[in-house]
């Protein structure tokens, strides 16, 4: 929840994607904009997580390869 969004919502949710989750089908925010946000945040465990979120990144882009 933002009081101002960081970025635009039209970009945000053009750059989502789309997973199932038992049957539901969400939206999530691309690791990207997830990275972004968290630092942003900057809070311990945001840094924390955007640390994760850097190792995943990392593991998917080696899969595309």
């Amino acid at each position: 929840l933002f009081l101002e969004p960081p970025m635009p919502f039209d970009d945000l949710f053009g750059r989502s994607v789309e997973v199932t989750l038992d049957d539901t089908c969400v939206r999530i925010a691309s690791l990207d904009d997830l990275i972004y946000l968290k630092r942003l945040a900057g809070r311990p465990l945001d840094l924390q997580d955007v640390e994760a979120l850097e190792i995943i990144r990392e593991r998917h882009q080696r899969r595309k390869v």
